[in-house]
């Protein structure tokens, strides 16, 4: 915590004032309040977690969808990072969640590292795909589940983000077509609502996913990975999570690349330990001023700040460690 301090003091001193801005906690306090719903149509009770900033009304909206094995409490240091900038996040405790097994049956199923490669564990894929729908549907009816939110959601202004299988979960709901060889057509799982989406730890191509399924991804698109981000299911090298940005078709679609960052991203889950990542305090600020303001580019309509998310502005957070590049047309590339 202290060399993340003397990271960020040293980056607001600095003349990059609108990333480095963005890498610092926001001026507002934050709360949760973790609660359940009931999903009639797929007779389901889906545990959620609204974050949100105080005092604060008509804030745009974050569906987060987690990791295999997470749940709705993770990823703390993006989602009050979020929050404390003006964005409710919600996020949806997904079926292979840990939260929903007792301990005799986390027992029972053994190791992480042995069941993260056991392919019935990314069965619920589809059901993950549901929930995100399912709390984009609830959006309307929310304050009243939750009252604090009463006059703060602003339903026509949400983003969709995951990591890893929440990535997998948020390029399905963001257009990524499945081939499913029973099917005579590709399967389209894609949600009309979302204004942008951040992937960070994609999937490449392989377990439905091939080199067309890519093409649907017309909306906004963070991809966010790194030099060591090899896959903890069967080892793919980070390479092939470069490809989801890769095949992606021109336009809006954005990558983030992090040398030296494994699968936390720097520090993302805020389980490092827990999980073997290594946090990073050089890392970290950086994902967190990328994707906040990647959010106010597309979610809060603030066209000034695409022009932040350059390289100059990205070395003067994490030096030659972070590039960033654009799936741009030649002839849009000074519009964006």
């Amino acid at each position: 915590m202290l060399i993340e301090a003397l990271v960020l003091a040293a980056l607001v001193a600095g003349d990059d004032a609108g990333l480095a801005e963005r890498a610092r906690k926001g001026p507002a306090q934050v709360t949760h309040r973790d609660f359940a719903v009931r999903d009639e149509s797929r007779e389901k009770e889906l545990l959620l977690r609204a974050t949100w900033p105080e005092g604060q009304e008509k804030c745009p909206v974050i569906v987060f969808s987690h990791g295999m094995f997470g749940s709705r409490k993770g990823y703390a240091p993006l989602v009050e990072h979020w929050a404390s900038h003006g964005y409710v996040v919600l996020q949806p405790t997904h079926l292979d969640s840990l939260e929903l097994e007792s301990p005799a049956e986390r027992a029972r199923g053994g190791p992480i590292g042995r069941r993260v490669r056991d392919p019935a564990e990314a069965s619920s894929w589809r059901d993950r795909v549901e929930d995100v729908a399912f709390v984009l549907d609830l959006l309307e009816t929310l304050p009243d589940l939750v009252e604090e939110l009463a006059g703060r959601i602003d339903r026509e202004r949400a983003g969709v983000g995951g990591h890893s299988f929440g990535a997998h979960t948020t390029q399905l709901t963001a257009g990524a077509s499945l081939k499913v060889p029973l099917l005579r057509k590709r399967l389209d799982l894609s949600d009309p609502r979302p204004l942008a989406f951040l992937v960070l730890s994609p999937q490449g191509p392989g377990n439905g996913l091939d080199e067309e399924s890519f093409a649907g991804l017309t909306r906004p698109t963070l991809f966010v990975t790194g030099s060591r981000d090899a896959s903890p299911r069967d080892g793919r090298l980070p390479a092939w999570r470069r490809q989801a940005f890769e095949l992606s078709p021109p336009g809006e679609r954005c990558l983030l690349w992090l040398e030296g960052a494994d699968h936390g991203l720097g520090g993302i889950t805020g389980a490092e330990r827990l999980l073997g990542y290594r946090g990073d305090a050089e890392l970290l600020p950086c994902v967190k001023a990328v994707t906040t303001a990647w959010w106010d580019a597309f979610l809060k309509g603030d066209a000034a700040v695409r022009a932040l998310l350059g390289q100059d502005a990205l070395t003067a957070l994490a030096g030659e460690r972070a590039t960033f590049e654009r799936r741009t047309e030649p002839e849009a590339a000074e519009e964006f």
